[in-house]
């Protein structure tokens, strides 16, 4: 399993980042921290924390 890090995001969000062990090449999922919604991308994960998990 890879290394998990979290994020804070500007509006108060907080999202996973878990990077693919097998690789070594920075690739990963991202998710919202609350609910652990996967999200495509950095971007899309952010703005599903910002908007329904920020406080």
């Amino acid at each position: 399993m890879g290394k998990d890090t979290t994020y804070r995001n500007q509006a108060g969000g907080r999202v996973i980042f878990t990077e693919d062990h097998d690789t070594g090449t920075g690739t990963g999922t991202w998710e919202c921290y609350g609910c652990q919604e996967l999200g495509d991308s950095k971007a899309t994960a952010n703005a599903h924390a910002r908007d329904c998990h920020a406080r």
